[in-house]
């Protein structure tokens, strides 16, 4: 989870959560713009961030989580993984592999619930 907007977070700030992102390579990050709670101590602090740099801030770092993720999901397509099956659908299972990605294959075998060790490519993957 990443809060963009907090009271006090100046432009220096919000850059380094960027750098720090990047250098992690998150595989999903869930961003949100920070909003006022009534009665909380954040609600009383000083230098409370206009909402149009918040928004602002919000797209640039929904931008480069896109871009993460699509690095950190290409890091699987066509490689050997294990896949909990869910589904199968005109010869092509898919499912989950360990670290949550969706990831499908070829495959006659319509029994789902069941772990795979197969090459696989991630689902969706553009």
């Amino acid at each position: 989870d990443i809060i963009v907007g907090f009271p006090g977070e100046t432009e220096e700030e919000f850059e380094e959560s960027m750098d720090i992102a990047r250098r992690v390579g998150f595989g999903q990050i869930h961003i949100f713009k920070y909003s006022v709670r009534n009665n909380t101590r954040a609600e009383r602090m000083a230098g409370h961030i206009d909402e149009k740099v918040k928004t602002q801030r919000s797209k640039r770092m929904h931008a480069l989580a896109e871009e993460l993720s699509s690095a950190y999901r290409a890091a699987f397509d066509n490689t050997e993984q294990r896949i909990l099956v869910e589904k199968w659908n005109n010869g092509v299972a898919s499912g989950y592999n360990d670290y949550y990605v969706p990831m499908e294959f070829d495959t006659d075998n319509q029994r789902r619930n069941r772990f795979e060790l197969v090459k696989a490519r991630v689902k969706d993957f553009e």
